[in-house]
């Protein structure tokens, strides 16, 4: 919720990162894979398949790639370039182990990036997308410090593995025959590809992916939508294909729904202006939330394929994941507020229904009302605060507005930054 609370215990956590990351025996600013009760670090771990013919090492730079994303998400609401200064060589430490584990195409060996149970030994799609993506980002913040030979060869890096990531098999990871990128590619040079959500949709939301490309992606989520939706989200639309030589010896286990692919699901939902999927998520959650006090469980099966026992779902019975997703898609896809470097706070809405949006916490501190001719924002702030709004993603079919504030009243497109005094109201109306 963004609260001084709240973003205390981001800050916390991130420098907890960094601790563990420069406790690395090997001096490698690895982050560990898991940290045992008995607070024992574990920078290596490999699991086998079922078969016991392959094995992968277990997100081996997922927190790595992960930290710089924390990092600059914190950065966006508090704006504190003190503690980025402090951190940045933090941050350029964790690029570097990314960076030693990159081949000289740009392809990162990342094996298993998110899903532990699929013994994914080689270069992961989603994990490229992501690795390019956080590298853009330590980029960004490079150049907001000033340090611009940084930010040039962490760009370079990020638009190699962009390039890598939408090349064709077999050098990269999209399989023209098929019109999708697939899921990953092992060592011995065999793809993987069971059409695995997150590898599709991420270089789409991340603008990685040439426009047939995207065109394919749309309509491959659709002709597959009654497999990903089956609740949010499936991690692949044929989780049944899975060999015994691709599921780990835990089982099947992540061969189902979790937040984490939802939270990117939504992601790209909102990227498209899908708000009917948004809503339709959302509501799936919550009903499914309210079967059990709303407690949720840590992954759901929906009674499918692998896990039929009556159940929905298997694994801790209350588990922090959905929570917080369903509360991240609610707050910044959905009603549309999040933060950016440009702005106090971005206003881009996927509402399906007029209604108002108030939030009196001080990091938002904003109302917008939502009407058939109109759309109105309000500063609640003390201060003058700067928004950047879209409006693109509504019902208006316009492509101009009369805006007037106390500033005037101008025609302007369904995206602006602007600023607003304390307690000024802007209002928007369609003009065709």
């Amino acid at each position: 919720m963004a609260s001084e609370a709240d973003l205390d215990v981001v800050r916390r956590m991130i420098e907890l990162q960094f601790k563990l990351m420069n406790d690395d025996p090997e001096r490698l600013s690895r982050a560990p894979t898991s940290v045992q009760p008995d607070g024992r670090r574990e920078y290596h771990v490999r699991r086998d398949s079922q078969d016991h013919r392959q094995n992968a090492g277990m997100f081996p730079v997922t927190g790595n790639i992960e930290v710089m994303e924390e990092a600059r998400r914190y950065y966006d609401v508090k704006r504190d370039a003190r503690w980025l200064r402090a951190n940045i060589e933090n941050l350029e430490h964790a690029a570097y182990w990314v960076l030693a584990n990159t081949d000289q195409y740009g392809r990162v060996w990342s094996d298993v990036y998110y899903e532990d149970q699929v013994i994914k030994d080689g270069r992961v799609t989603q994990a490229q997308a992501f690795a390019a993506q956080a590298f853009s980002l330590l980029a960004g913040m490079e150049k907001l410090l000033g340090r611009s030979s940084e930010s040039v060869r962490f760009t370079t890096a990020s638009k190699k593995m962009a390039g890598a990531l939408i090349a064709p098999l077999p050098m990269g990871y999209w399989d023209a025959n098929h019109a999708r990128f697939i899921d990953w590619v092992d060592r011995d040079g065999v793809s993987h590809d069971h059409i695995h959500l997150l590898a599709n949709e991420l270089p789409v939301t991340f603008g990685y992916a040439t426009a047939d490309q995207a065109a394919a992606v749309r309509r491959l989520i659709d002709e597959n939508a009654g497999e990903f939706e089956r609740f949010p989200s499936f991690v692949s639309a044929k989780i049944g294909d899975y060999t015994k030589s691709e599921i780990g010896t835990g089982g099947p286990y992540d061969l189902c729904a979790a937040g984490r692919y939802w939270y990117w699901d939504a992601e790209y939902r909102a990227s498209q202006k899908q708000n009917g999927i948004l809503l339709d998520q959302l509501k799936a959650v919550a009903a499914e939330a309210a079967k059990n006090g709303f407690y949720m469980s840590e992954r759901y099966d929906m009674d499918h394929v692998y896990y039929i026992d009556g159940k929905d779902a298997h694994g801790a019975e209350k588990y922090y994941e959905y929570p917080n997703v369903f509360a991240a898609v609610l707050i910044a896809k959905y009603l549309g507020l999040s933060h950016s470097t440009d702005a106090d706070v971005s206003v881009a809405p996927h509402l399906t229904s007029f209604g108002s949006v108030e939030f009196e916490i001080p990091t938002y501190a904003l109302r917008y009302s939502y009407r058939a001719n109109e759309f109105v924002l309000k500063n609640l702030s003390g201060k003058p605060r700067k928004f950047e709004v879209d409006l693109s993603a509504l019902g208006f079919a316009s492509t101009h507005y009369r805006l007037k504030s106390h500033a005037g009243s101008q025609t302007v497109g369904p995206h602006l930054t602007l600023t607003l005094s304390a307690q000024e109201e802007a209002h928007w109306t369609p003009e065709n």
